[in-house]
């Protein structure tokens, strides 16, 4: 049997990145952790791809070795237009801002940031400085509905010590959430941060390269010590918040941050009366703080449509009544095990465009009722992850709202499996669901 389009693709793909792996040169790492371009075989991702566990590891053979200035090199010709960085312009992201300037990458990388609205004055002054010391495309994400300068009505519409009683809603709404709505608007392929093991707690065994979800997270400087970092910033004469002189040694809100006293942790300052020895706000950890955080939002959470988990989630509830809701618990019965045909829709119930397409996609469901021949199923993506076998069976996707027509053939009995690639109108997705050309 002929592998599809997309498997070649895949196939491709995988044999780019094996290349890569076997003609990558790993001697010990240069003397200085920057400054110094090896030559190196880089096969631009194809957006077909997504990665898993098996090509994360041929992917951190490729960079194994490599100093800074070689990860970023690879980052920008692997990803050349799928590359976003995302900092709070602490010192490890500025040296990271730094270095793809010197070597010419800033225009292949989009800079996001989130403003919970409640950071430092002086940290939004420093803002406006580095926008105006290198030039950067800025993109800067808040919490939903509300815009530049606006704490006032964010602690007027959820309560000025929210960051203190409840502090996994106060992060949902001010980080959590609008770094999803980042990745949904710019739709990385790989997203490079600042973390490194020298600031300990979670990130003490952090790799160069992660997964989340199917998307790489590259740690350029992982391997930094806090030291190196700041030699780095003052030989350089990098430009770096004023408040790092006077006692912090990690910016956050500046009503859970303070001063570290001598002997602490980097990061001992952040999340001041959020929870015990609390050191992450959990936009680093998406699919493993979104069941915590949804599970536990309080009283005024809406209850979520999916079937199994009983999830508790402060997210729409977006209304499809002719839908069959998938979850991780039914997913082989209900669309691996289908002996009928079917569209399945996986979304995120935060992502604007999902909740735009939603009355869409139930109006489809009502006129597949109606006729009876093919179901429509949907899968939340958020609070759900798709099984191994699915990925295998040929769901794979870069973005949601992400729709799938299934079909059993009839000799061999196999699943058949299609993403929609067409426009969102009525009738091309009913004739799309329907088989119809």
């Amino acid at each position: 049997e002929e592998p599809t389009e997309d498997q070649q693709q895949q196939q491709q793909q995988a044999k780019g990145d094996q290349l890569q792996a076997d003609t990558a040169q790993t001697p010990p790492p240069p003397a200085k952790k920057y400054g110094q371009v090896r030559e190196m075989v880089v096969v631009p991702y194809r957006p077909s791809f997504s990665f898993n566990d098996r090509s994360l590891q041929t992917a951190r053979k490729v960079v194994k070795g490599m100093n800074v200035d070689e990860i970023l090199t690879w980052a920008v010709k692997h990803f050349p237009n799928g590359l976003v960085q995302f900092t709070s312009f602490g010192p490890s992201g500025l040296v990271i801002v730094d270095r793809l300037h010197k070597l010419g990458f800033l225009q292949n990388v989009v800079i996001a940031t989130i403003d919970t609205l409640h950071l430092f004055p002086e940290s939004y002054q420093f803002l406006e400085d580095i926008a105006k010391a290198y030039p950067i495309n800025l993109q800067i994400f808040r919490p939903e509905g509300f815009d530049k300068g606006q704490q006032q009505q964010f602690d007027d519409k959820f309560g000025s010590e929210l960051w203190k009683t409840n502090f996994q809603q106060y992060t949902t709404f001010s980080k959590v959430n609008p770094t999803i709505r980042a990745l949904e608007t710019l739709h990385p392929q790989a997203w490079i941060t600042g973390r490194r093991k020298s600031q300990g707690a979670n990130r003490a065994n952090l790799e160069i390269l992660e997964l989340e979800s199917t998307r790489l997270k590259i740690n350029p400087l992982a391997d930094w010590t806090g030291e190196e970092v700041w030699s780095y910033i003052r030989e350089n004469n990098v430009p770096y918040n004023p408040l790092y002189d006077q006692g912090y040694k990690s910016l956050g809100d500046y009503m859970n941050t303070r001063k570290v006293e001598a002997g602490e942790a980097e990061r001992a300052g952040r999340f001041v009366e959020s929870g015990a020895n609390r050191t992450e706000c959990g936009m680093h950890s998406l699919e493993i703080k979104a069941k915590e955080l949804y599970g536990k939002a309080g009283t005024n959470a809406t209850k979520g449509r999916g079937k199994g988990k009983g999830k508790d989630r402060r997210s729409p509830d977006l209304i499809c009544d002719k839908c069959e809701d998938v979850d991780e618990s039914n997913f082989k019965d209900l669309v691996l095990g289908s002996q009928s045909d079917f569209v399945l829709e996986f979304f995120s119930p935060l992502c604007g465009h999902c909740q735009a397409f939603a009355p869409r996609y139930d109006e489809l469901a009502t006129s597949l009722a109606a006729d009876g021949a093919v179901k429509a199923l949907r899968m939340d993506v958020f609070h759900n992850k798709v099984p191994k076998e699915g990925g295998e069976a040929g769901f794979k996707f870069s973005g949601v709202p992400a729709i799938f027509r299934g079909t059993r053939d009839a000799s061999s009995g196999q699943l058949r499996v299609s993403l929609y690639k067409g426009n969102r109108g009525k009738e091309d997705l009913l004739k799309f669901a329907l088989g119809q050309k």
